[in-house]
């Protein structure tokens, strides 16, 4: 299969649909593992969404551990970025 072109995909595509897309498949998969576990999916959603944003201290904590994985993704990107300049200033100067 060839890849796709990026450039002729409308912006509305890679930015609305693909992440809603991922978002509903997860929500299902998710769904289909805790309905053979023997739960309520629905009532799971429900009680991952209040407790994490239903009151003042779930969502405390919601960004309380959540600012990890914020600096972790800055620190590599962070990192990428002066890898990628590294290379080109060697293949520069090579």
């Amino acid at each position: 299969m060839a890849p796709v072109d990026k450039s002729k995909v409308p912006w509305w595509v890679s930015n609305l649909i693909v992440p809603l897309v991922n978002l509903t498949l997860a929500l299902l998969v998710s769904g289909l593992f805790i309905f053979i576990a023997g739960e309520n999916p629905y009532e799971a959603v429900r009680l991952i969404i209040y407790g994490s944003f239903g009151y003042i201290e779930g969502f405390a904590y919601t960004l309380y551990y959540t600012t990890n994985f914020v600096f972790t993704g800055l620190a590599f990107a962070v990192i990428l970025v002066e890898k990628v300049k590294h290379i080109l200033v060697d293949l520069a100067f090579s």
